[in-house]
């Protein structure tokens, strides 16, 4: 996929994208967001460096942290739309295992869940 300035893009994983890898081992990438309307929304710029064991997954991590977003909004953003869950508390949506689907008739999210063990519903 080509993004802004014609960069070519690479899915990593979700709505992530970053830009096309070379394969060295110490290289700088930005990180992008593939917004509803099919354009990218380039997030940052990091770079990964594995002799000092900095990764692929973490440059792309702390991009996302950098915009202050919870651990669960980045599993969503990078979760594919078959691992997509909805709150039925709050109707928001997030990666499947931020979801208990298990022990309460309503598939409750983490957000929600400490409310929720609080007061379930009657």
């Amino acid at each position: 996929m080509i993004g802004p300035y014609g960069v070519e893009y690479e899915k990593y994983a979700g709505e992530i994208y970053v830009s096309k890898q070379n394969g060295k081992r110490k290289q700088g990438f930005n990180v992008a967001q593939l917004k509803p309307d099919g354009e990218l929304r380039i997030l940052g710029y990091t770079s990964r460096d594995e002799a000092l064991g900095k990764t692929l997954e973490e440059g792309v991590r702390g991009i996302l942290k950098s915009y202050g977003w919870f651990d669960h909004v980045i599993s969503r953003m990078m979760a594919e739309a078959d691992e997509i869950a909805t709150c039925t508390v709050c109707g928001g949506d997030y990666h499947e295992r931020d979801v208990n689907l298990i022990d309460y008739e309503d598939d409750v999210c983490i957000v929600c869940e400490p409310k929720f063990k609080a007061t379930p519903p009657a």
